[in-house]
């Protein structure tokens, strides 16, 4: 059986993300775009755990795994907080990768610096 994912960050997955979930993924931007404006800029006045619980919520209205939860990291520990409170019992997946840099020379002498994420798992919390 293929799980559900709820994919809860401003970027948007890479195929290798994607490919390595495995399953049915949706798009909070999409399902509910409302909050994933909240999590994108997160204020300084918002009560983060009204946000966490409507994240929290909206992931088991769908029996889905919450994939890279956006927001700043005062959200992140009010998310993780709640989520030990309430004993969600899907754990969360936060992306684990590696940059790779590359410096390449420039017709005018300047050099570019270009990074790449190479996606080499999930950590789950």
């Amino acid at each position: 059986m293929k799980n559900t994912y709820l994919w809860a960050s401003v970027h948007a997955p890479s195929e290798e993300q994607l490919e390595s979930l495995n399953g049915d993924v949706v798009m909070l931007k999409d399902h509910n775009p409302e909050l994933q404006e909240q999590l994108n800029n997160i204020e300084i006045d918002t009560v983060l755990a009204r946000v966490a619980v409507n994240l929290i919520e909206t992931a088991e209205e769908l029996d889905a795994v919450l994939v890279q939860p956006g927001g700043s990291p005062a959200f992140q520990y009010k998310l993780g907080k709640i989520m030990n409170q309430v004993e969600v019992e899907k754990p969360i997946y936060y992306s684990y990768s590696k940059r790779v840099s590359e410096d390449i020379q420039q017709a005018d002498g300047s050099v570019k610096k270009v990074s790449v994420f190479a996606h080499l798992g999930w950590v789950t919390v």
